[in-house]
């Protein structure tokens, strides 16, 4: 784990070993990534805050998704965990986001599942581009 000026707020309310072996694996990922040390130590704070509340709600990590990180969201409104502050920052999500886009990569939680409307909407938006803006297949998939 990487030394910062201050501990990390939050980190010290996470419960579950496998949680942490999480965060800290995310962290790793970001210094790897280049992240800066004080945006780092904010998507730990972020994210620390995410897994307490996740672990105060019993949930398995496998269904985590798009619809925890909304509950998660409408949670922070009204929230009491201990340990971790109360930033009402809206990059607090997009952290937390980030932290799931993470986890897929890791295989740690399922992938994302793209509706088929919309996945109908795209591939009809990529038929109009091709029949009315020329687009060739270099342009639209790469």
């Amino acid at each position: 784990m990487y030394i910062y000026s201050k501990p990390v707020p939050g980190l010290s309310a996470i419960q579950s070993a496998k949680f942490v072996e999480l965060v800290h694996d995310y962290e790793k990922a970001l210094v790897e990534d280049g992240y800066k040390p004080h945006v780092v130590r904010f998507h730990l704070h972020s994210v620390a805050h995410f897994v307490v509340w996740f672990e105060l709600e019993d949930v398995e990590l496998e269904t985590m998704d798009e619809r925890t990180v909304a509950a998660f969201e409408r949670h922070r409104t009204r929230c009491r965990c201990p340990g971790p502050s109360r930033n009402h920052r809206r990059s607090v999500v997009s952290c937390v986001r980030v932290f799931l886009r993470h986890l897929r990569k890791q295989g740690r939680v399922r992938a994302a599942e793209t509706p088929a409307e919309t996945r109908v909407m795209v591939g009809e938006f990529l038929q109009w581009m091709t029949a009315h803006r020329g687009a060739v297949p270099a342009t639209l998939f790469s």
